[in-house]
């Protein structure tokens, strides 16, 4: 099964629409990164700023960063991931 990319995953549309009003929403200071800490999502964070994993099956696919407020994005970039591995999963089994 090929990679769940966490890039491929906020580049859609809808995804990213709904990002960015959350951000918005929690008072912004928020940022998305893959595994290398390249910036997907935001501004360039603050190096004191806190930093929530995004994890699919024990394999980190990036990082938000942020305060406390940064905590939802990450679970839901968590749930999203999950949901594309599920949606992979389902995919090949209808094959």
């Amino acid at each position: 099964m090929a990679a769940i990319k966490l890039k491929k995953i906020i580049a859609k549309k809808d995804i990213s629409s709904l990002l960015n009003n959350l951000i918005t929403s929690l008072g912004g200071d928020i940022s998305i990164q893959d595994i290398d800490e390249q910036l997907l999502f935001g501004d360039e964070p603050d190096d004191s700023s806190g930093k929530y994993k995004i994890d699919v099956k024990g394999s980190t696919l990036g990082w938000v960063r942020g305060g406390e407020n940064a905590r939802p994005i990450a679970a839901l970039l968590n749930y999203l991931a999950n949901r594309e591995l599920e949606r992979r999963a389902i995919a090949i089994e209808t094959l």
